[in-house]
């Protein structure tokens, strides 16, 4: 009977132990969705309003026109009065 009672007894253990487990485990990465979803939107946000600077800067006619001669110093003084007027 004892053993009978044994055998019941580590069979019922080792059954709670995996439903504890997967339970857990359920939970944990339930948790680590709702942790990362808000993070990982204001990571986009962040890369989003970068590229549409960057999207300005490769549209910007001065620019272009700097590209292709640095050396020109009006040029020169016109981006940089320009670059201090970003955001």
């Amino acid at each position: 009977m004892l053993g009978i009672f044994l055998g019941v007894r580590a069979v019922t253990a080792f059954g709670l132990y995996l439903v504890a487990d997967r339970i857990t485990h359920s939970l944990g990465a339930g948790y680590a969705t709702q942790y990362a979803n808000p993070s990982r939107d204001r990571i986009l946000a962040r890369i989003q309003r970068e590229l549409v600077l960057a999207q300005k800067l490769v549209d910007s006619p001065l620019l272009k026109r700097w590209a292709g001669s640095e050396g020109d110093a009006e040029l020169n003084q016109l981006v940089a009065r320009g670059a201090q007027q970003l955001p």
